[in-house]
């Protein structure tokens, strides 16, 4: 009998898991795929797409240009989506004129106006970097960015970088001097991604001569399209995880489609063969989310109040404007005092709202209010420590130190909706608002209404439909019994408790 390798390896039901492995768990059922982060047994990161809703970020077009708006410096792009596209004046790059403007700072570039550097009815080649939020329409730049598994190609410039995360001055050195191999053409930018370190020369090679050959066949796909076109597509959010986060820790990546493991396993092998052996197929009945503990670990995620171990609590607030965070030291009682209490509280609230953030994709303007610290030294290591935790966020951060109120401005870069809206509905009840009507409230305008009703229909003896609790409380009140004298009427009443509490109808009694 032949020994199975264990990348060929399947989960099964009764298999034994180990749940503090650090793994990627991909969920694909017929409307979404879902995929989970694990490290140290606890969701770590969280991406999911709707089958039906495509998500088009770093797709690349070829637009024409529709309208341009000087007042903002921005072009409207027609790229053949239901809405045009923005392109502002600080994404253009200065390719899109003439070889001259490639010399030219972009500080001076932008000092131009934005009807000097593109036409209306240009041809442009475009990239989406920010998806349909809202109402608002795509962002488009013309700084396009091809990423591969361990270098990001930045086609039209000749920047030769190292990623910030990359610490080690001598592999910075070592990577560095691997871009300026003969095969690499000089006016072709790159930056060496975190993934890069410690890899070999010829690994991250390969991987640039797979960046250029893209980029190749995009060309040769511009110069068949003279209208607006998709040109490029960026991949699916199962494989861009995959190629952006399976690195040496992550132990496996477990995949519960036949379908999406053959995929994923193929896709792995021209990318990086020797990850190949970690690509797992799940073929357990029990849900592959369940299976991992991922179902319960997204029920506490989207919970408006999040409890620390330590006995204190987050509260997180989403607005139209900005996310708001507040931190509360609850049950925690543990401090010898209260300033070390404080400390301990925000110290450990500070490593959950970086995952929170991750988790919910949450954007945009955030404000995190700490519980106040009369210390400066305490206030500078709960500052250092959340510069800490956002180092493992991929989106990018810019973050301005604790005031003296405890407070905190940062900004998550947005490129996509956050993960409730794609999760949850607006509740019909309360239309998104989170709160309801009291009784007393819902009953006082009933009793308006009914009051309306019956000085318009004299003669009419009403019906009034409404929950048993508002019904009840009417009832308790004497409030039917008061506008029957009143109106010299008879009013009916029904219960029904398939109605909202502030749902009623009143009609005509037949």
């Amino acid at each position: 009998m032949f020994k199975v390798p264990d990348f060929f390896k399947r989960y099964r039901d009764n298999d034994k898991v180990n749940l503090q492995e650090d793994r990627i768990v991909i969920n694909d059922s017929k409307d979404m795929i879902r995929v989970a982060i694990m490290r140290d047994g606890k969701l770590d990161d969280f991406f999911m797409q709707e089958k039906s809703v495509n998500r088009i970020t770093g797709n690349i077009y070829m637009g024409c240009v529709e309208k341009i708006v000087q007042s903002i410096q921005a072009a409207f792009v027609n790229i053949g989506l239901a809405r045009n596209g923005f392109l502002h004046i600080s994404d253009i790059h200065g390719r899109v004129i003439d070889e001259e403007e490639v010399k030219e700072r972009r500080d001076s570039l932008k000092r131009r106006k934005i009807g000097e550097i593109v036409k209306e009815g240009q041809l442009v080649i475009v990239q989406i970097i920010k998806d349909f939020i809202g109402t608002k329409g795509v962002r488009l730049s013309t700084n396009i960015s091809l990423p591969g598994r361990y270098v990001v190609f930045m086609p039209g410039t000749s920047q030769k970088r190292v990623s910030r995360r990359i610490e080690d001055k001598k592999e910075k050195e070592r990577l560095r001097a691997i871009f300026e191999d003969s095969c690499i053409p000089e006016s072709a930018g790159f930056i060496a991604r975190t993934a890069a370190e410690h890899k070999s020369k010829k690994i991250i090679l390969k991987d640039i001569k797979n960046l250029l050959n893209l980029w190749n066949q995009i060309e040769k796909q511009k110069l068949k399209t003279n209208s607006a076109a998709l040109i490029h597509e960026e991949l699916d959010i199962a494989k861009r995880v995959v190629r952006d986060m399976l690195t040496e820790d992550i132990t496996s990546v477990i995949v519960d489609s036949k379908e999406r493991f053959e995929n994923i396993k193929s896709f792995i092998k021209s990318i990086a063969p020797q990850m190949r052996y970690k690509i797992k197929h799940y073929k357990g009945v029990q849900g592959v989310f369940s299976k991992f503990g991922i179902e319960k670990e997204l029920q506490k995620v989207f919970k408006k109040k999040i409890w620390l171990k330590c006995g204190g609590y987050i509260v997180i607030e989403k607005t139209e404007a900005l996310v708001s965070v507040d931190v509360n030291t609850g049950r925690n009682v543990s401090g010898a005092d209260d300033e070390e209490t404080i400390y301990q509280t925000n110290y450990e609230s500070t490593i959950e709202i970086a995952r929170q953030l991750r988790l919910r994709n949450m954007g945009g303007i955030i404000i995190i209010d700490y519980i106040d610290m009369k210390s400066a030294k305490h206030r500078k290591e709960i500052f250092k420590k959340l510069k800490e935790e956002l180092t493992k966020d991929k989106s990018k951060t810019t973050i301005y130190p604790i005031t003296k109120l405890g407070l905190v401005q940062m900004t998550r870069q947005r490129v996509e909706e956050s993960w409730d809206k794609a999760y949850f509905d607006d509740c019909p009840r309360c239309q998104g608002s989170g709160r309801i009507k009291s009784v007393t409230t819902i009953t006082t305008e009933l009793i308006n209404q009914l009051k309306l009703f019956l000085s318009r229909n004299r003669e009419v003896n009403p019906l009034v439909k409404a929950n048993t609790k508002i019904i009840d409380a009417l009832i308790k009140e004497n409030g039917f019994e008061e506008l029957e004298k009143k109106y010299n009427s008879e009013i009916s009443y029904l219960k029904d408790d398939n109605f909202d509490l502030e749902q009623y109808e009143i009609a005509s009694r037949e």
